[in-house]
């Protein structure tokens, strides 16, 4: 198979049942998931929280690829305290975990009352990881620098 071919048979890992979108941007594949999108109350506070993580891996030639990961967090609140905002972004190699659970409204899938919000960014890099080694590509760290600074 040929890049073109892989980029494209990636898609393939897209689905309604899945919780990410796959894309592809040149020769990479992007798996996207916003994973918390949720307004959270609490006594005296109201919390908007936003958070996304991207896993890419960007295709070689030599039948290798290379890991990047992307994440951002957006968060507003007030309250009694007043008006405050956050955000933040990373960009590197990551192995996160969170569980986020309180009282609000998660816009995700429209819940209400006590939502219990779960992320493993392992959960989200697994499937590509899995079909690029079906296609007989390797992960190597080569690279990686160049990958991380490039726009």
């Amino acid at each position: 198979m040929d890049i073109q071919q892989v980029l494209q048979g990636a898609l393939a890992l897209n689905g309604d049942d899945k919780k990410y979108v796959v894309t592809i941007e040149g020769n990479t594949i992007v798996t996207t998931v916003k994973w918390m999108n949720a307004v959270f109350f609490a006594p005296g506070s109201v919390t908007d929280a936003v958070k996304e993580f991207k896993f890419i891996a960007k295709l070689n030639d030599n039948n290798t690829w290379i890991e990047v990961d992307k994440s951002k967090s957006a968060k507003k609140s007030i309250g009694k305290s007043g008006f405050n905002m956050s955000y933040s972004t990373f960009k590197g190699k990551e192995f996160s975990f969170d569980r986020t659970i309180g009282i609000g409204k998660n816009r995700n899938d429209n819940s209400t009352g006590i939502i219990d919000i779960k992320f493993n960014s392992e959960e989200y890099k697994k499937p590509v990881s899995e079909y690029l080694a079906s296609c007989g590509y390797k992960k190597t760290n080569k690279g990686f620098f160049a990958s991380l600074f490039s726009k």
